[in-house]
């Protein structure tokens, strides 16, 4: 059976990332990717390992090239990639890369349920964020020093650089919070009486006789701002990318 790249899991991608580089078995890979510390970008553990490893083989991306016995240690069998696996491994990659996709990241949620806890709470909480951002950018820029020092070569470790800036963001963007705060810029809903000083009228972000299946209009506008601006400058669309 044949998938297509829609059906790749962030574990799979590091697997055929690896064997991009040639055979090797599930018992190698694990080593390789703890060693390289893949664990920074999804969730490792041997169980899922070998079971992703087994579902690439069904689906035909990658497939088995020899089983080997070293003393009493358990068989192990050594796998390569495929050239479907190839191909659907750059399909993916090209995907992910070009194409925002639509996450729902804890603080997000956060910040939209702040508003129930009374100001002072909402906005200690707010510090605290800042001081771990803080002691995470401070670790952060330890591996990437140390990967400046080594020399290794940037393009393989450029997502530590990209996770790093997003957390300086992140920093940036609560420290404005704080200080708006502090300034009087951003007002604080008062639940004081045990309700929401808000109606529910004036939350309602679309009309409620809206048709059925209709787009929300922010995502509206929102698909039609990546359509102008890929015609604009002349980006690919996921399907000319792939194709």
């Amino acid at each position: 059976m044949i998938s297509g790249p829609g059906t790749l899991t962030p574990l799979a991608l590091a697997v055929l990332e690896l064997l991009h580089e040639g055979p090797k078995h599930p018992y190698d890979i694990h080593q390789t990717m703890r060693d390289r510390h893949t664990d920074r970008l999804l969730k490792l553990t041997p169980g899922t390992l070998y079971h992703t490893i087994e579902r690439l083989a069904r689906d035909g991306m990658v497939e088995m090239v020899e089983t080997s016995r070293e003393g009493r240690r358990p068989e192990r069998t050594t796998y390569r990639i495929t050239p479907c696996g190839r191909e659907t491994f750059a399909s993916k990659v090209r995907q992910i890369a070009s194409q925002p996709s639509e996450s729902y990241p804890e603080f997000a949620l956060a910040m939209s349920l702040l508003h129930t806890l009374n100001a002072e709470d909402g906005t200690e909480c707010l510090r605290d964020r800042c001081a771990e951002l803080q002691a995470e950018i401070a670790a952060r820029q330890v591996w990437v020093d140390h990967l400046t020092a080594v020399k290794l070569p940037e393009m393989y470790w450029i997502d530590v650089k990209y996770r790093l800036a997003m957390v300086r963001a992140e920093l940036a963007w609560v420290n404005e919070q704080l200080d708006r705060l502090r300034r009087g810029d951003l007002g604080w809903p008062d639940w004081g009486s045990g309700s929401n000083p808000v109606s529910t009228a004036e939350l309602r972000v679309v009309p409620d006789d809206r048709p059925a299946g209709e787009i929300p209009a922010d995502k509206a506008a929102l698909k039609q701002a990546r359509k102008s601006a890929r015609k604009s400058t002349g980006t690919r669309t996921t399907t000319e990318a792939t194709g």
